[in-house]
């Protein structure tokens, strides 16, 4: 069995994570309607952006400053 290359990897997780997110949004949508799940949807994208942040300045170390 061959390994993963890191290109490999990013694709799989960048594919799971699209993938992921428009399954969500469809079975909102079949549950709640179009106009609930466009709102619930915007809703996560506005706080996603915030946990990626938080997440890159602890691990690049840049908590303080210009940087961060």
């Amino acid at each position: 069995m061959s390994e993963l290359t890191e290109k490999d990897v990013s694709e799989y997780f960048h594919r799971s994570y699209k993938t992921a997110d428009g399954l969500w949004f469809i079975k909102t949508e079949e549950r709640f309607g179009f106009d609930t799940a466009l709102e619930i949807d915007a809703g996560v994208w506005q706080v996603i952006p915030k946990i990626q942040a938080r997440f890159l300045k602890k691990k690049l170390n840049k908590d303080k400053g210009l940087d961060a």
